[in-house]
């Protein structure tokens, strides 16, 4: 009798993205086969079974600033952030500006 510590397989290929516009998922698992364990071996595969891809969302836009002047052109500018939901497990940054500026 000899005891055989489990093992964790390779990686799946990753499914398709769950939208094809906008903030979506797409994952991909592994099994504990490899090796299985046997006789009383440990299982050493109960940390992470699969993991998925986020890609990052934009946060709400902030109220604008003051304008930076009381009398003649002035500016402006409101900002948001690439973190509702923040990138997770290779998943792409959000697209577009995070800060606007505007002439008050």
């Amino acid at each position: 009798i000899y005891t055989v510590y489990g093992g964790w397989s390779q990686w799946t290929d990753w499914t398709p993205c769950s939208v094809t516009c906008g903030n979506g998922t797409h994952e991909r698992w592994r099994q504990c086969n490899s090796p299985p364990p046997k006789e009383d071996g440990k299982d050493l595969c109960k940390r992470l079974l699969y993991i998925y891809t986020v890609y990052g969302g934009w946060s709400q836009w902030t109220d604008w600033t003051p304008c930076s002047v009381t009398c003649g052109n002035g500016t402006h500018e409101r900002w948001r952030q690439c973190n509702s939901p923040p990138p997770k497990e290779d998943g792409k940054d959000c697209v577009g500006i995070s800060t606007e500026m505007e002439t008050c």
